[in-house]
């Protein structure tokens, strides 16, 4: 059973909008469970200056130096989570930085498509395989992303 979280931080008037699943959050604890929700699809991309400005202006938190910073601070900023969980937050954040870009790729792809952003994941898994990055690629990750490329399609009706 999970537990009930009171969000007891500054709640903005304006919600930030994160771009790849066009989640609204208001509050430091919704951006935590955001975080740890979508950890495998975080880049920096995801935290742009629009995310800074929002968080230091409707938050009025300071910025930090990196990804690995921002999840960090964020966080530990709230009693959303434990040490424990935020350590593996970490944990997954070291390991997906070791994966290959096309890997990087795909999980960002995957969230498109698991979020309903079926044009967007069509578009991405086209870019994977006809990235150069693909010429290292084993034959199951060509059959996985071509499954893909053809879920999302059927689900644009193609």
């Amino acid at each position: 059973m999970g537990k009930l979280i009171l969000c007891s931080s500054v709640i903005a008037k304006n919600p930030y909008c994160f771009p790849m699943t066009k989640t609204k959050v208001y509050s430091i604890e919704e951006v935590c469970y955001y975080i740890r929700n979508n950890i495998y699809m975080m880049q920096e991309e995801v935290f742009d200056r629009g995310f800074a400005d929002w968080i230091r202006g409707e938050l009025g938190m300071e910025e930090t130096a990196d990804l690995k910073d921002i999840v960090v601070t964020l966080c530990c900023s709230c009693d959303y989570y434990t040490e424990s969980e935020i350590n593996e937050l970490i944990v997954i954040m070291d390991q997906t930085q070791n994966v290959p870009m096309r890997g990087r790729q795909k999980i960002k792809a995957d969230t498109y498509l698991k979020s309903g952003s079926l044009e967007r994941a069509r578009q991405e898994y086209e870019r994977i395989l006809k990235s150069p990055d693909m010429l290292n690629a084993q034959s199951g990750e060509y059959a996985d992303l071509y499954y893909r490329l053809g879920t999302a399609g059927a689900g644009l009706g193609e």
